[in-house]
């Protein structure tokens, strides 16, 4: 992938990539938060609440609403499309974004994990967004 087209699909939703070095780190960082991500033990919880939310509408569609056969397959399968697919991906964006700014301070540019404000020529030692203070050392 180029790093061009590799910007343009990850620079919009996570920014933290703008201030890595280089494509290649940036690349790395993007990885390993995508794999914390992917091994996170939340990821079954979702799952199963996925399910129970499944359950749950047909359950209210079959006991208040008197919808057709067909209109009723189509809002579990709404559901279905919700709980398995949007849910799951915007929970993760949150720890993404904390994994790549832990990965920015670990390689040495200052960033806040919480909030993503840029410490780098801060004049004090707290984060204005978030308040945390920040380690100068």
């Amino acid at each position: 992938m180029s790093d061009d087209r590799f910007d343009l699909l990850y620079a919009r939703w996570f920014p933290e990539l703008k201030l890595f070095p280089d494509v290649r780190v940036k690349k790395k960082a993007l990885r390993l938060a995508l794999w914390h991500v992917q091994r996170k033990w939340y990821n079954i919880v979702l799952f199963v609440a996925s399910v129970l939310i499944i359950v749950k509408v047909k359950f209210v569609v079959r006991a208040f609403v008197d919808l057709p056969f067909y209109m009723e397959g189509a809002l579990v399968g709404l559901a279905i499309g919700l709980a398995f697919s949007i849910i799951p991906v915007v929970l993760s964006f949150k720890t993404v974004h904390r994994k790549l700014r832990e990965y920015l301070n670990s390689i040495g540019i200052p960033i806040c994990v919480f909030c993503g404000y840029q410490l780098h020529g801060a004049c004090s030692e707290r984060c204005p967004e978030c308040g945390l203070l920040h380690d100068p050392g």
